[in-house]
């Protein structure tokens, strides 16, 4: 290898681990001018490897091996070289992405270990007899090294990343995955340099060792991947039974004021005589027509006291924002739901629709329609409303902007309480209208 070629290995590395590191915080919030930072950052890594290999031969007299050497003391050196370099794609990382430290650092363990797997997969597929002329020269080495590493990076992408969801990365148990991952690193860069530097074992050793790194390469990021989907679903249920705790206490906050309201209204309508004599007729008429209001459009009757509680409470919304709301509900099969759920099921429903039509400027058009029915011992419940924007949709399921750190959860929770029934929910909009459907047998628990 020449000094050029010796030169050139290690800033090869350090591009190599950034691209991988990239791909792993690919859907992470950018700084501001991040190409700019992340070019310059990257640039300033490269070029700060070759000018430590510069001083190194320089201070050895010796020429820079990323191959075996008999040397401890070059081995120990190029140890922390490869340290120093995985430590400054991290700053580059950390400069570039607006995440915090246990985050990028977290990211940069799987862009590190994604690259070690593809950097021994290249050297174990050059072990084979037929593809040992790739060695031939640094050209064709580094030719047949850029497809190795695009396939692996392309196998990781697909398998581990692509579908990455947005909660991948929650600050639960954080520091525990960026510790495992840095002790994996650490292992992975020591092991490699020992390994290297041993002119003694044969070529079945090679092999070995390079399978055995590339096995405990895809456990890291197998292991990465299931901590991360675990703490997913670990937040999903928290946040789904705070949301639950949510509403019992805003059922029970809303069937008090509600009796409140109903009691008012009861002795206003006997209190209107005494008032005659000392108010304008008008003005009694006033009063007896807002109260006629109430009972007409907003004291839903259902025959089902926590529906009754719900209707009547987005009926006043509704009505305060010049909203119509229209029901058509059959709540004698019901029963069979537990309280909180049909509070939560039709609270997020009717939540969801009252705040998609109040976008909408012409009020004809700022309808919401309810129709519980129950059809061959499946119970019905079909909620629709103008849609002005139709929303972005993620597994099955419309993004919601209401509540930024319960971002979705709410379309979550009612998919939750219809499965938790047998049933099932589907949302779809067409023609300009919002569709939201719940299929459940009736008396299935």
């Amino acid at each position: 290898m020449s000094v050029l070629e010796g030169l050139l290995f290690t800033p090869l590395m350090a591009c190599e681990i950034l691209l991988a590191e990239y791909m792993f915080a690919f859907r992470q919030k950018r700084k501001d001018y991040f190409p700019v930072r992340f070019l310059c950052s990257g640039i300033v890594c490269v070029v700060a490897t070759i000018w430590i290999e510069v001083i190194y031969m320089l201070v050895s007299q010796k020429l820079f091996m990323y191959s075996a050497t008999m040397d401890f003391t070059d081995s120990i050196f190029k140890f922390v070289y490869y340290l120093l370099i995985f430590l400054m794609t991290i700053e580059c990382v950390g400069f570039s992405y607006e995440a915090k430290p246990w985050m990028v650092l977290l990211y940069c363990s799987g862009g590190y270990v994604t690259q070690h797997m593809a950097n021994n997969i290249a050297a174990l597929l050059l072990q084979i007899s037929f593809l040992e002329k790739f060695n031939d020269s640094f050209f064709t080495w580094s030719v047949f090294r850029a497809i190795v590493y695009c396939l692996v990076y392309s196998f990781v992408w697909i398998l581990f990343l692509r579908r990455q969801n947005p909660l991948y990365g929650l600050e639960k148990n954080i520091r525990r995955k960026v510790l495992i991952s840095f002790f994996v690193v650490f292992i992975c860069i020591g092991l490699s340099r020992i390994t290297t530097d041993d002119m003694t074992r044969g070529s079945m050793a090679v092999v070995a060792e390079t399978v055995y790194a590339i096995v405990c390469c895809m456990l890291v990021l197998n292991m990465l991947y299931d901590l991360s989907e675990s703490d997913k679903m670990k937040y999903e249920v928290d946040v789904m039974a705070e949301l639950l705790h949510r509403d019992r206490e805003q059922y029970k906050l809303a069937k008090e004021n509600i009796d409140i309201i109903n009691r008012k209204c009861h002795d206003l309508k006997h209190q209107i005589h005494s008032l005659r004599h000392d108010v304008s007729e008008e003005h009694i008429r006033e009063i007896g027509d807002a109260i006629m209001i109430y009972n007409s459009v907003v004291n839903v009757k259902t025959g089902n006291d926590v529906l009754d509680v719900i209707l009547t409470e987005k009926s006043l919304l509704c009505e305060k924002n010049h909203i119509t709301l229209t029901c058509m509900v059959h709540a004698e099969n019901l029963a069979f739901i537990d309280k909180m759920d049909l509070y939560s099921l039709f609270g997020n429903a009717l939540s969801n629709a009252i705040e998609c039509v109040s976008e909408i400027e012409e009020e004809e058009k700022r309808c919401i329609s309810v129709n519980v029915q129950t059809i061959n011992r499946i119970l019905s419940i079909h909620v629709e409303n103008f849609c002005p924007k139709a929303p972005e949709f993620r597994d099955g399921l419309p993004k919601t902007k209401k509540d930024q750190n319960y971002h979705g959860f709410g379309m979550k929770s009612m998919e939750y309480i219809a499965q938790k029934y047998d049933g099932a929910m589907s949302a779809f909009v067409s023609d300009g209208k919002f569709y939201l459907d719940f299929a459940i047998p009736v008396g299935q628990r």
